[in-house]
């Protein structure tokens, strides 16, 4: 139980400690940064602890996966893209002292690499799940590379918006498909969560809006209610 404990405090650890330490010479490269971490944590969850049992007793691959799922919904969002590359390149904080951009250097490179090596490895396995969230980095990547060559946030956003939104779907579907509740839950909020972000940005009216949240809701209580009755019916049979 201690170890257990001792690696959930080490995953908030070294969240806040990843924000901390680098000097943000390179603005946006906290993007790629998160997007390697994350999902470092989940694939090294699967590869080393994947034989535990319970929720509590796998932190790297729950904190993980919930720091994917969060920052791909951030990352939907105009702010993180705005002002990022090498245009907006601290000139000073590189020279004076230089080596203020060397944290910056080594863990906005070895991290996302680290996670990339991993990857490849969970492809060869064939982990559905570790695909799934291991490719963030590339497509962090590939979204930094958009905004600051474009100068544009919707490439970038929109990348991240079909991201979120196929990640949802695979695992609301493969929840319900496998009778796991959790898994399903956590589909249906990151769906839910990407539609109501998505009708904030539109012009639309308070009772459309209110009808919305109605209707999300319910299909919350659904799935759920469709879920608990699967399991007590298979629970009967055996």
């Amino acid at each position: 139980m201690r170890p257990t404990l001792l690696l959930w405090a080490v995953c908030v650890s070294v969240t806040v400690a990843a924000g901390v330490t680098i000097e943000r010479v390179l603005p946006g490269l906290w993007i790629i940064l998160y997007a390697g971490l994350f999902a470092l944590m989940f694939l090294a969850g699967e590869f080393w602890f994947g034989d535990a049992a319970g929720f509590w007793s796998r932190p790297l691959r729950h904190f993980g996966a919930a720091g994917v799922l969060v920052l791909a919904f951030m990352l939907t969002f105009e702010w993180p893209w705005k002002e990022i590359g090498w245009h907006y390149w601290y000139w000073e904080r590189f020279h004076h002292p230089g080596w203020r951009a060397i944290p910056d250097a080594v863990l906005g490179s070895l991290i996302p690499i680290s996670a990339i090596v991993l990857l490849v490895m969970t492809v060869r396995r064939k982990t559905p799940l570790g695909l799934l969230f291991g490719l963030t980095p590339i497509l962090a990547v590939g979204g930094y590379a958009l905004a600051s060559r474009t100068g544009s946030y919707a490439p970038s956003a929109g990348l991240f918006d079909l991201y979120l939104l196929f990640a949802g779907l695979w695992l609301l579907v493969t929840g319900i498909r496998l009778d796991k509740q959790g898994q399903m839950n956590v589909g249906l909020l990151a769906v839910t969560a990407l539609l109501v972000a998505r009708f904030f940005d539109g012009d639309l009216s308070f009772l459309l809006r209110g009808l919305i949240f109605i209707a999300l809701g319910t299909a919350f209580l659904v799935a759920n209610i469709v879920m608990l009755r699967r399991k007590g019916a298979n629970n009967a049979q055996a």
